[in-house]
C-alpha cells in the first residue's frame, strides 16, 4: 500500500501527498500516479485504495487525476459509497446524479473547473429541487472531497433558496383534534398508526416494520432495529434501519401500548402488510380537510413529536436519542425552531407586563 508523505504548503499549513504505482503503459514504462492537498494521511490511503481497485478492475488510468472527467471521478467514487449505504439510499444518490449532475457537468474535466461552472450547478439544482437542493449539492461536494480534490468552503458560493410555504410540523391543539378525529375511523388501524408516530416520533418505515415480538407491553417500550426500505429496483426489503443511532428502545405510554395491543392482523407485523407510503398520507389528508388545518407530510408528524418533547422541557440529547438521529444538528434545527418560538413568548410576556398599570 502507498504511504501518505506529508508536506508543508507556501501558506504553513500541513497536507499528504502520495504516489500510486498505477503498471506499466504500451511501451513498457512505468506509470505513477500522484496526487497531493489531503488535509489528512486518512484520506489519502482511501483515494490510493480507490485508484487501486479501479486500476485492477478497468486497467491503467489517466496518470493525472486533474485530467479525469467528473464522470470519471464519480464512477469510481460511486462503487465504493454503494458498499457504505442502504440500497434505497445509493439509487437515490445514483438518480441524482444521473438525471442531474452528470447531465450538466459530467464531461467537464476536474482541473477545468471553475467556481462559475459550481455556482451554476448550485443555482440549477435550487431550480429543480428548492427544498432539498443543499443536501443534493451535498453529493457532489461529498464525491469531490473524498476523491482527493480540494474543496474549499470560499470556492463555493451559497445559492438563494426559494420561498416555501411547506408546512413542517403540526401545533399541539392542531395534533389531538386530528387524532380525534382518526380514532373515529372504523378501521383501527389508522388511528393505531398515526398515534404511534405521534407519540414517539417514528418514522413511517420503522412503524410499519415494528414486529409483534418487539412489543414489551409488561414493561411499556417497544425496541426499534428495523425499517422497510427499497431496493435498486424499487422493491420493499427489510433493512436495518438509516444508521446505529436508529436502534433503540422507546418508553411507550398507556393508550398508545393498548391502541396497538388491540390490533390482530396476521403475520408478525403489528399493523400487517399495507401500503404504508401512500395510506398514512391519504388518511392525514382527509382528516385536515374535514377538519380545515393544513396538512403536512407524515415525516411532519416525526418533526411534530420533537418539537412538542422540546416544548415539554426534554433535552436535546433526550429528544436525540428518541429519534434516533445520527447527527445532533438535525435534533437541534427543531431545537431552534422552539426556542425562537419560546423567546417571542417570553417577549410578549415582558411587554404585557410592562404595559399594565
Amino acid at each position: 500500500m502507498a504511504t501518505p508523505i506529508a508536506y508543508t504548503t507556501k501558506s504553513g499549513e500541513k497536507r499528504y501527498k502520495i504516489n500510486v504505482y498505477a503498471g506499466l503503459d504500451d511501451k513498457g514504462k512505468q506509470v505513477t500516479i500522484k496526487k497531493q492537498g489531503f488535509k489528512t494521511a486518512r484520506e489519502a490511503r482511501l483515494w490510493a485504495a480507490r485508484e487501486i481497485a479501479e486500476i485492477e478492475e478497468n486497467g491503467l488510468l489517466d496518470s493525472n487525476p486533474d485530467k479525469r472527467t467528473i464522470q470519471q471521478v464519480f464512477d469510481m467514487w460511486f462503487k465504493q459509497y454503494q458498499t457504505t449505504v442502504e440500497p434505497v439510499s445509493w439509487h437515490r444518490v445514483d438518480r441524482l446524479f444521473q438525471n442531474h449532475i452528470l447531465p450538466f457537468l459530467g464531461s467537464k474535466i476536474t482541473g477545468e473547473l471553475k467556481k462559475e461552472d459550481v455556482q451554476e450547478l448550485i443555482f440549477y439544482l435550487r431550480d429543480k429541487q428548492p427544498v432539498t437542493y443543499k443536501k443534493n449539492y451535498h453529493y457532489f461536494n461529498k464525491m469531490l472531497k473524498e476523491s482527493g480534490y480540494p474543496v474549499r468552503e470560499d470556492y463555493f458560493f451559497p445559492a438563494p433558496k426559494k420561498y416555501t410555504n411547506k408546512k413542517l410540523m403540526y401545533p399541539k391543539e392542531e395534533i389531538n383534534k386530528i387524532l380525534e378525529c382518526l380514532k373515529k375511523n372504523p378501521d383501527k388501524r389508522v388511528y393505531a398508526f398515526i398515534r404511534l408516530i405521534v407519540y414517539t416520533g417514528l418514522r413511517k418505515a420503522e412503524a410499519a416494520a415494528l414486529e409483534k415480538s418487539k412489543v414489551n407491553a409488561k414493561e411499556s417500550y417497544i425496541v426499534i432495529n428495523q425499517s422497510f426500505t427499497r431496493d435498486e429496483h424499487n422493491n420493499k426489503i427489510m433493512g436495518n434501519g438509516k444508521s446505529e443511532s436508529a436502534h433503540r428502545t422507546i418508553p411507550i405510554d398507556k393508550e398508545t401500548l393498548d391502541t396497538i395491543l388491540a390490533l390482530d392482523y396476521p403475520g408478525p407485523y403489528v399493523f400487517g402488510e399495507f401500503d404504508f407510503n401512500n395510506s398514512p398520507r391519504r388518511w392525514m389528508l382527509k382528516a385536515c380537510d374535514e377538519l380545515g388545518i393544513k396538512p403536512s407530510t407524515i415525516h411532519g408528524l416525526r418533526h411534530t413529536h420533537c418539537s412538542l418533547l422540546f416544548e415539554a422541557s426534554a433535552t436535546p440529547k433526550e429528544v436525540q436519542s428518541r429519534l434516533g438521529h445520527a447527527n445532533p444538528d438535525i435534533t437541534l434545527s427543531v431545537y431552534t425552531h422552539v426556542t425562537e418560538k419560546g423567546a417571542k413568548s417570553a417577549s410578549d410576556k415582558f411587554t404585557r407586563y410592562m404595559s399594565e398599570e
